[in-house]
């Protein structure tokens, strides 16, 4: 019995494309939150007791410090190395983190009552400069026994250039292939069952019929050759009636 609602191949073949644009754009999106840039991390996390050791140890050898400061920058910690004189030593970032003054009291003008406790002032979060990144400044010990200054700011992760597009890209173009091949299979296996249906018929096996359940352009023609068997069929036996 011929499909009621009709259903045209064109419009199958949008939806199809829909899909594929909706599963590229969630794909997409979930790549960006993957690589996007993480929270600030915070230096205390990053340098422990151990870690610490570690770098004064490389004091008296600045390029081995670099290197071991530039790792932990891959993990979100910027890191400069001051001696006691405020020269730099060694440093992950460029320009390297500045040294943070000191911030004085300020001072209470006499007959105004006593000056308020620090838990009146206006504190500032802790480990917090004023750009909104995590810092801390620690003791740093160097060589001949000398005291310096190491300088620590947590920062967001970088997105990579790289991994972020390559790995979208093949997403794409796996999702891309994925729905051509649906697609083509969908096509082609109908037509080579009414091409086999055609083929019977030829060869004069008239109760070879395509049966094919569509509501497409491809359904309607199916079941146009069908009603052609059926036609010829009844001919025939009407010829030897």
């Amino acid at each position: 019995m011929r499909p009621k609602r009709f259903r045209s191949l064109a419009s199958k073949l949008v939806l199809v494309g829909l899909v594929q644009l909706v599963l590229l754009g969630v794909t997409g999106m979930v790549i960006s939150i993957l690589q996007g840039p993480r929270d600030e991390a915070h230096p205390r996390e990053v340098l422990d007791a151990k870690t610490l050791a570690k770098l004064e140890a490389l004091a008296d050898r600045p390029a081995e410090l670099t290197a071991a400061l530039e790792e932990l920058e891959e993990r979100r910690v910027e890191i400069s190395i001051y001696d006691n004189d405020k020269q730099l030593v060694a440093s992950s970032v460029d320009p390297p983190l500045a040294i943070p003054e000191r911030r004085r009291r300020p001072s209470q003008p006499r007959g105004e009552g006593p000056p308020p406790r620090p838990a009146d002032l206006p504190q500032p979060p802790p480990d917090i400069q004023r750009t909104g990144r995590r810092a801390m400044v620690i003791g740093f010990h160097m060589p001949a026994a000398e005291r310096g200054y190491l300088v620590a700011r947590g920062v967001h992760s970088k997105p990579s250039f790289v991994t972020g597009p390559l790995l979208a890209l093949i997403c794409g173009f796996t999702i891309m292939v994925i729905g051509a091949l649906l697609t083509a299979r969908w096509i082609v296996q109908p037509i080579d069952r009414l091409s086999r249906t055609a083929r019977a018929l030829g060869a004069g096996e008239l109760s070879a019929r395509s049966r094919l359940d569509r509501s497409d352009e491809i359904g309607e023609l199916g079941h146009r050759i069908d009603e052609m068997a059926d036609r010829i069929e009844r001919l025939l036996v009407t010829e030897k009636e």
